[in-house]
């Protein structure tokens, strides 16, 4: 006997009944070494926005990226972004940030680093 538990397949995609929430690293563009050496397939952005107006807008992106960093490679594809895990929200160009903060746990990180106790590389969220 298996213990694997048989694979489910989720139902099929309908546009009219649907949304579909994406992330951006490992999803839409490949893992890379680092945040900044990321590029997207050419015809990537020409795709999101035909599966943006063929499910009428229900098309989200969810990322631990800042929105402003993926609007510099999405542009307008995606009208609604959640950047920072959901602090940075934006959606059709209205920007709602949030008001939680980890300036100061960044703060201590980043003493402990310049101290050499941390050697692990601090990428910027802004939030």
């Amino acid at each position: 006997a298996s213990l694997m538990t048989p694979r489910i397949e989720p139902p099929a995609l309908n546009p009219s009944t649907h949304a579909l929430f994406l992330d951006f690293d490992g999803t839409l563009a490949e893992i890379a070494p680092r945040p900044e050496d990321v590029t997207l397939a050419p015809a990537l952005l020409e795709t999101l926005a035909t599966l943006r107006r063929n499910m009428g807008g229900a098309l989200a992106l969810l990322s631990g990226r800042s929105t402003s960093n993926l609007r510099g490679y999405l542009g307008a594809a995606i009208a609604h972004v959640a950047g920072v895990h959901g602090q940075e929200l934006e959606s059709q160009g209205l920007k709602q940030p949030s008001p939680a903060s980890v300036a100061a746990a960044a703060e201590e990180f980043r003493a402990l680093q310049s101290e050499g106790v941390l050697t692990a590389r601090i990428e910027d969220k802004t939030l």
